[in-house]
């Protein structure tokens, strides 16, 4: 009989060893969730940051683009009242 009971206790020791690896275990794992949380929170601010910088430069890309195709545009409209002003005169001639 004490036989049994010593063999139980070994179980229980064992089991309890057990219960306190996989607790700490736990702890660390959580303790690890935590920090990978904080950390993702952080990439996505610094996420949105990125998203917001590179809309401004799209932006301004935009924009320059369209400053250059009215600039165009008015050069062409110049070029094409200098070509009338030509044809004009080369026909009064």
């Amino acid at each position: 009989m004490l036989e049994v009971i010593s063999k139980l206790e070994q179980k229980v020791d064992s089991a309890v060893k057990t219960i306190a690896k996989l607790q700490d275990e736990i702890a660390i794992l959580q303790s690890e969730k935590h920090r990978l949380k904080a950390e993702n929170q952080d990439l996505q601010v610094e996420k949105e940051q990125w998203e917001s910088q590179l809309s401004n430069l799209i932006s301004k890309f935009e924009q320059l683009e369209q400053e250059e195709d009215d600039e165009d545009a008015m050069e062409e409209d110049d070029e094409d009242a200098v070509e009338e002003d030509d044809d004009a005169s080369d026909e009064e001639e």
